[in-house]
């Protein structure tokens, strides 16, 4: 009964103490937000793009 206890005991403070991230999921995960903003960046670019030519043609 008692080492089972402690085995729980220990999953606990495995869980408590953070792990280091590997390099690799960090790189993906950076490249993909970055991606993610230049993405927004274009959309919200062609947007302006696009209301600027719609003003023009009905001259408001």
């Amino acid at each position: 009964m008692k080492e089972k206890t402690r085995n729980i005991n220990k999953k606990e403070e495995e869980n408590i103490i953070p792990q280091l991230v590997p390099y690799k999921y960090l790189l993906k995960r950076s490249i993909w937000t970055a991606i993610q903003i230049i993405i927004i960046l274009v959309i919200l670019f062609f947007f302006t793009e696009i209301f600027k030519f719609i003003r023009s043609i009905y001259g408001f």
